[in-house]
């Protein structure tokens, strides 16, 4: 029945068989350890509680019971090493894992093969597996760490991305009223000027014809001064006629008065 219970080895960590759970209640009460959450300050613990840190314990439910699968505590050959090489290739090719930048798949395997080199050097060393263990929490925490950095630069940067588009939006619509503006203004100038253009042919016209009318008032007031001159030259001369006259006529009639005499 065990065997039944074995998934598919869908990890490259080495689990033991499943073991049937008998008391489902002081286990839980006891509690499984989330190896996030796992800290192991004395260094003379089992092996059996540093596996359990690497990675805890599977569960299993099968005909109502309840089944569980720890970490293995065998150790581990030179061929176990090369299996698990062999296998991270395999598996990264199989799931398509991206060979650089930031990948999830390529991440969940590294750290399941570095979990289970934890695993290797743990079974023959625990000082150096609860070393590791630190290692791999401190890594894990950094790369945590820088995730959240990430996610929050993407997130600043769309948030700065909408920003910058609502900004264009609003500058398009900024740059569309002001052409609309310039376009009215430009009509009212060429208005403007076509008013301008007809009132200073008016004004020309208008001073054309006040020079005309003052022309000709010139040529009248000359005509009339020249028949003035005209009139009152005529008018000198017969008084000046009248007068040699009038003097002729004194002249005769003293020579007649000394005739007489």
């Amino acid at each position: 029945m065990a065997n039944r219970l074995i998934t598919p080895n869908n990890t490259l960590i080495k689990f033991s068989h499943p073991v049937l759970v008998e008391d489902k209640e002081s286990y839980f009460a006891t509690g499984i350890k989330d190896p996030k959450k796992c800290r192991i300050e004395n260094k003379t613990v089992p092996i059996h509680a540093i596996l359990n840190c690497i990675v805890k314990p599977r569960l299993y439910h099968y005909s109502n019971q309840l089944w569980k699968q720890e970490v293995s505590p065998e150790p581990a050959t030179r061929t176990d090493v090369e299996k698990l090489s062999e296998n991270l290739d395999a598996r990264l090719a199989d799931r398509q894992a991206r060979e650089s930048g930031l990948c999830p798949i390529r991440n969940q395997l590294y750290q399941e093969a570095f979990s289970e080199l934890i695993r290797q050097v743990t079974v023959s060393c625990g000082e150096r597996g609860i070393l590791l263990l630190r290692v791999r929490d401190e890594m894990q925490m950094t790369l945590k760490a820088y995730q959240t950095l990430y996610e929050s630069s993407i997130a600043f940067g769309i948030r700065k991305t909408l920003l910058a588009e609502e900004g264009k939006e609003r500058m398009h619509e900024e740059i569309k009223t002001k052409k609309e503006e310039i376009q009215v203004f430009g009509e009212k100038l060429n208005a403007m000027q076509q008013k301008y253009t007809m009132m200073e042919r008016r004004a020309e016209e208008l001073r054309e014809a006040e020079q005309r009318k003052h022309q000709e008032e010139i040529a009248f007031l000359k005509k009339t001064n020249a028949q003035l001159k005209s009139e009152l030259l005529d008018v000198e001369l017969g008084k000046y006629e009248e007068i040699i006259e009038e003097g002729a006529e004194e002249e005769e009639i003293e020579e007649e008065s000394d005739f007489e005499i």
